[in-house]
């Protein structure tokens, strides 16, 4: 949390052309295998805020088992660490035509489904390092290849929000 973003100059990190918030990087001090690459939010006044690693592609079936098992696996590296506090969703948006067990990709893929577990940090229990809330969540490429993602949200990235709400504004 609040790191500057020299501090990853090693790790081939590029500005976003689009959004001057949010660093693309190949690497990060410590890497997953299976991430194809991270994204790190940036504010000049709050350093990092917020860190992404996307995973490598995860080839599937239309019943999303390999991608699901993947994002479990990975909830299983986060809970050792972490702790078992997670809240875990397997949601599928009311009056879904992707509703059969084989069409979970596709439902997945029409944002029509949510598979994820997320951390709160709360009094009772605390995340370490500045955390204020962390997610595992899959995602869909297509009916037979998705991806995972988990994002690590500090407590500076409320001001990193605003931060990225303003740009642009000055053109008005």
């Amino acid at each position: 949390m609040g790191d500057p973003i020299s501090k990853f100059e090693e790790h081939n990190c590029e500005q976003s052309e689009t959004n001057p918030i949010w660093y693309w990087c190949d690497s990060l001090p410590r890497t997953h295998p299976e991430v194809k690459f991270y994204l790190l939010k940036y504010g000049p006044e709050t350093g990092v805020c917020l860190v992404k690693a996307v995973s490598q592609d995860v080839q599937t079936n239309g019943y999303g088992f390999s991608l699901r098992s993947a994002v479990d696996k990975v909830k299983d590296q986060l809970e050792e660490k972490y702790g078992s506090t997670y809240e875990f969703t397997d949601f599928l948006m009311p009056g879904s035509i992707w509703d059969e067990p084989k069409y979970w990709m596709r439902s997945l893929e029409r944002e029509e489904r949510s598979y994820m577990y997320v951390w709160e940090s709360t009094p009772a229990f605390p995340l370490p390092d500045g955390l204020h809330q962390m997610a595992v969540i899959a995602a869909a490429l297509s009916a037979d290849a998705g991806y995972w993602v988990t994002e690590f949200y500090f407590a500076n990235d409320s001001k990193c929000d605003e931060i990225e709400k303003k740009q642009g504004s000055d053109a008005f």
